[in-house]
């Protein structure tokens, strides 16, 4: 089933490269890809039981690294090229508050659905850095290094799984 839906996806994909990429039929349509900005972030803040053997990222300070990072892009007067964003669980409970950084593409599946947009993302494109066990004086090395400079910060970067 999974092989099929791919077939379908990559086929898809395929004919709509090749429509864009006659000039004749874009000029003829509105086609204009939106701007997106050069990295969104997305901080865990699940909200669980405190007892729950996954844990909670709020309880462990998502909220405050989310306002931290909020703060910061203004501080650094990123906001034009950074989008923070609450996310629900990412799948690292043990890993503490954590947050991802994502590199979009302009126009990238603009054209499909968003969930489906979102699951070709994943798979083909994983530009996507973990980082975990956050504390608010992190999230200032995190904005220095990863949006600034474009490096990943080390000592909170998690590894995939």
């Amino acid at each position: 089933m999974l092989k099929i839906f791919k077939f379908r996806i990559l086929k898809l994909i395929h004919i709509r490269r090749m429509m864009w990429s006659n000039a004749a039929i874009r000029e003829q349509t509105d086609y204009r890809p939106m701007d997106s900005a050069k990295y969104r972030i997305f901080v865990c803040t699940k909200k669980r039981a405190i007892d729950d053997p996954e844990g909670c990222c709020c309880n462990l300070g998502a909220l405050t690294i989310y306002q931290q990072f909020q703060s910061e892009v203004a501080r650094l007067e990123l906001q034009e090229r950074v989008e923070i964003r609450q996310s629900g669980c990412l799948d690292r409970c043990e890993s503490g508050a954590i947050a991802m950084v994502y590199q979009p593409s302009r126009g990238e599946f603009a054209w499909l659905p968003t969930k489906l947009r979102v699951k070709l993302r994943q798979l083909l494109y994983p530009r996507r850095i973990l980082y975990g066990r956050l504390q608010p004086q992190d999230v200032e090395a995190i904005a220095e290094h990863h949006l600034l400079k474009g490096e990943v910060y080390e000592p909170c970067h998690l590894t995939e799984k």
